[in-house]
Order: C-alpha cells, then sequence, then structure tokens
C-alpha cells in the first residue's frame, strides 16, 4: 500500500486521540496490502478491500491478521464516512431466511424485551444452523426434529464449549418457539431438547464453587482501605445476590433502598426491574464502603475507580469482571469456567438446595424463562441419596 495512504490514515488516527502504539500497529499492517487503495468509488473500494484480504497469506500470525482487518475498516470509514460493515450488509442479497429472521428480530426485542446485542447473537446461531444442515427454504423447518439438532450440536459444533454449545440450543429453540407462536408448523420435538448438551451425554454438572472456595472469596479483601472494601462489596454483591456482572457495574446509589433493606436491579438483560431483599451483613458492608471509603463523584454508580485518572469515574464491565479474576488467581481457585457467572451458578444452586422452587430461583435470577434456570444449578446429590428411590428407567441415587 501506497505511503501517502498510510500517512493519511496515521493523521486520521491521532485527530481521534488513536493511542500512538495503535497507530504504529494499525499503519504497519497496512504494508501487506497490495496499492491501489485510493480510489474513492465505495463499491470500487469495497471490492479492492474485500480481494486484498481474502488474497492475504493465512499463515501470517493472528495478531497481524487482526490488525490488517482493523485498519482497513477504519480505511474504509475514514474515505467513504461509513463502515465497512455496514456498508457489506446493505449490499447483501436478502436470502431465503432473512424475513423471517427478521420478524424473530423484532419479536424478540420488542415482546420479548431482550437486548439486541443478545438477539443478534442468536440470529447469527440460527443462520449458521440453517446453511450446515443445508436447509433452503421456510417450507423446510418443518421437516426440523430434535434428533437433527442434536446430530448438529454434536458433530459440527464438536469442537465448542459445552456453555457454547448451549447458547446454539437456546438459540433454535427460542427461534422454533417463535414459529410455534407464529402459526408456523413445527415438530413439537425441538422444544423438549435439554438446554445443556452435557446432559446428552451425562456429562459435567455445572461447575460452582466449593464450600472452602467460597470461603476463602469471602475473606479475601480484608484490608482497611478504598480498593479493598470496593472489592470486597463487589465479590459478596456475587455470593449473595447472583448478579450478572452488567448488572453489577449498572448498580447505582439510588438503587439500594436502605430503610426497605432491599436493592433495585435495573437495566437488566431481559429488560425486567427487580428487587431483592437485602440480608444484614452485606448491607453493613455496603454502607461502610459508600459511607467511608467511595470516592466523593458526581458519578451516581455504587461502584468508582479508586486509583489514577479512574478516580471518582464508573467501573466496566471488564474492570468488575478483574476484581473477581484477581481473587480467582491469588486464591487458587482455576478452571475455565470458573468466572463471575460461577458465582452466579453457586448462588442459583445454593437458593434451589435449600428448598426454594424452580420458578423461585429463577425470579431472583432474573430469568424470562425457567428452561434457562435449569442450565446453573447443580444438584445437592448428598441429599438425593438420603430418597429411598431410583432415577427413572434404572439405576439409584447411589450411582453418583
Amino acid at each position: 500500500m501506497e505511503c501517502f495512504q498510510i500517512q493519511k490514515l496515521k493523521a486520521f488516527m491521532k485527530e481521534r486521540n488513536y493511542k500512538k502504539n495503535t497507530i504504529h500497529q494499525y499503519c504497519n499492517s497496512l504494508k501487506n496490502l497490495p496499492d491501489g487503495l485510493y480510489k474513492l468509488q465505495i463499491d470500487i473500494l469495497f471490492e479492492h478491500i474485500t480481494k486484498s484480504i481474502s488474497s492475504l497469506d493465512k499463515n501470517k500470525s493472528k495478531s497481524l491478521l487482526t490488525y490488517i482487518n482493523a485498519s482497513t475498516n477504519l480505511y474504509f470509514l475514514m474515505l467513504t464516512g461509513r463502515t465497512y460493515k455496514n456498508y457489506a450488509n446493505s449490499i447483501k442479497k436478502q436470502g431465503a431466511f432473512d424475513i423471517i429472521l427478521g420478524e424473530f428480530c423484532n419479536y424478540s426485542t420488542e415482546f420479548k424485551k431482550i437486548t439486541l446485542q443478545t438477539v443478534k447473537s442468536e440470529c447469527t446461531h440460527i443462520r449458521s444452523f440453517l446453511e450446515i444442515m443445508g436447509y433452503k427454504e421456510p417450507n423446510d423447518l418443518a421437516d426440523i426434529c430434535a434428533n437433527d439438532i442434536h446430530n448438529y450440536v454434536c458433530n459440527s459444533l464438536k469442537n465448542l464449549q459445552p456453555s457454547s454449545k448451549g447458547r446454539y440450543v437456546t438459540s433454535i429453540r427460542n427461534f422454533f418457539r417463535f414459529l410455534e407462536y407464529k402459526g408456523v408448523t413445527i415438530n413439537i420435538s425441538v422444544l423438549t431438547l435439554p438446554l445443556s448438551p452435557a446432559i446428552w451425554k451425562k456429562g459435567t454438572v455445572p461447575t460452582i464453587l466449593t464450600e472452602n472456595e467460597e470461603k476463602l472469596l469471602r475473606n479475601f479483601h480484608q484490608k482497611k482501605n478504598a480498593r479493598s472494601k470496593r472489592n470486597h462489596a463487589i465479590i459478596m454483591i456475587f455470593l449473595e445476590l447472583g448478579l450478572r456482572c452488567s448488572e453489577v457495574s449498572e448498580l447505582r446509589i439510588s438503587n439500594i433502598k436502605w430503610n426497605e433493606g432491599s436493592i433495585l436491579i435495573q437495566n437488566t438483560k431481559t429488560k425486567r426491574n427487580r428487587k431483592l431483599p437485602i440480608e444484614k451483613e452485606l448491607g453493613k458492608i455496603l454502607e461502610e464502603y459508600v459511607m467511608q471509603y467511595r470516592p466523593v463523584s458526581l458519578d451516581s454508580h455504587l461502584f468508582l475507580g479508586c486509583s489514577g485518572s479512574f478516580t471518582g469515574k464508573s467501573m466496566s464491565r471488564a474492570s468488575i469482571r478483574s476484581v473477581v479474576r484477581y481473587a480467582f488467581e491469588k486464591i487458587g481457585i482455576k478452571g475455565t469456567w470458573k468466572g463471575t457467572h460461577s458465582l452466579r451458578r453457586t448462588v442459583a444452586s445454593r437458593i434451589y438446595n435449600s428448598g426454594c422452587g424452580l420458578k423461585l430461583t429463577a425470579d431472583i435470577l432474573g430469568h424470562a424463562s425457567i428452561d434457562s434456570t435449569t442450565e446453573y444449578i447443580k444438584l445437592n446429590f448428598d441429599s438425593l441419596r438420603i430418597i429411598d428411590t431410583c432415577w427413572p428407567k434404572g439405576g439409584s441415587y447411589d450411582n453418583f
């Protein structure tokens, strides 16, 4: 790529306050592309970029390919005022399933109140399933049964982690529930599939913290400083209420109803607010943090940065997540699935195994569907062993 084009992008990035190292990486990556990206006609430019990227040596490092994709997208934006992705979508030919997927998207966002980001992800999963399985027309949907989806997950998705497989199954099931609602003929067996593929192969149950791990986590932050008190409050919020990471980052001081001993959870994934009781211990922890250690700030978020330029600014999801991951690392809690969501699963299992029903557990977690809650629960098998009965189709509890 010509030097004058690279210099032009460099100036463009400087105007938008990109970091020096990022500018250097982006501009260097463009040297791997052929000349000709100076064309201003948008369709020609789009075609040239697409062909240039597709012709790259696939043996190049993953990081270099990432930089090339990012820099060409930014270059396209600089010359046209439009993003590469949006332009690609605008010229994309509408497929046979695009109309019905569009209806599914509107139904999910407007009727079920699911976030657009989640719905887009579901549409991607559904489209992948339809394309890989070779379905060409909407009329083919009536022939799809549970066994087809089972084979798809076990074969086409075999390299994915169980949680990722579960998201695909959830997306497909949601799509077929929509078709049923719409009056389209479907095979009802699709709706009976368990959400967790682990169940199909008698695999692992949901990963939760052990009693010792939870005890270590509760006692990890004991220092009397702003960072430690804040991080302790964050971890206790997770362990007591089972919130999503996004919900913790969105909490505001006004959400805590001190006189009622409750906390209002807003801006949820399902767009349904819920009010949860605060136990005495958690209430004291929050009170101490807010009254003595929370930075003075005009920002109303509950959890704020407390060092450097981040002092007094709301914490992002990534920052909240890093608090938990840091504690895990120092304590020695290891495992692929032991992130913030393992705390949510731990709380879900504790609530359910304490004698609360599945519906109450789902309400506390903020699940719109009980099916979602079943993925979070790990049964207390020790409690089940005292029941003098057998599992359906043979086998006793003592086999666990």
